[in-house]
């Protein structure tokens, strides 16, 4: 008799001569995902490598930038007495000037001058007020429930306060009123007058 008319599934009788599965033997996919991992590991730290080298590049052209344009343009049209200049290739040159000012974070006495200077003359809308509150790891449902407890609470909070203008808004707002003739004590806020140039081409 044919052990196949018996066998419709094909299926070796004897066990023993069907060879076992190796889980270990790494299939041919997963070859493949791994020759893939391995390539995008080297993509990803030579990624890392031109992002820093691109940074440090960046820098060091804002460095070069400033320096022209900051000190070495704006000095030698000085030497040549004049504020503005057009090149013959058509490129204006304008030397201006900006406040550069900051209030110090670190000299309490410096600080309150200048936040009273500025409130004297009524501009103390300047003066941004940021409150930190710190909550616990475990106190996530009072930390939700804050802003409706606050009237009524009854747990201490620890309460950071800082006070302070942005260095830009600053800047522009003693620019102005230097330029209508406020005499300004830029000595309380770090200032300093900064030449720079700016260029224009003409079309």
């Amino acid at each position: 008799m044919n052990i196949l008319e018996n066998n419709p599934l094909n299926v070796n009788p004897n066990v023993e001569d069907v060879p076992l599965f190796d889980f270990e033997a790494p299939i041919e996919d997963e070859i493949v995902l791994k020759e893939k991992l391995e390539k995008l590991a080297i993509l990803q730290e030579q990624a890392e490598q031109n992002v820093k080298d691109k940074t440090l590049e960046l820098s060091k052209a804002q460095a070069e930038l400033a320096s022209i344009s900051e000190k070495r343009l704006p000095e030698l049209m000085e030497e040549l007495g004049c504020t503005q200049f057009t090149t013959q290739e058509g490129l204006s040159i304008t030397v201006v000037e900006k406040i550069r000012a900051s209030i110090a974070q670190g000299d309490a006495e410096k600080q309150q001058k200048a936040f009273d200077w500025l409130e004297d003359q009524g501009h103390g809308r300047l003066i941004k007020r940021e409150f930190k509150i710190e909550f616990g790891k475990l106190e996530e449902a009072w930390a939700n429930q804050f802003e409706g407890q606050l009237k009524r609470r009854k747990k201490p909070l620890r309460v950071t306060r800082k006070m302070y203008v942005h260095p830009a808004t600053l800047a522009g707002f003693l620019t102005e009123q230097m330029e209508k003739g406020v005499e300004v004590p830029l000595e309380i806020f770090n200032g300093f007058p900064q030449k720079y140039s700016k260029l224009q081409r003409k079309k």
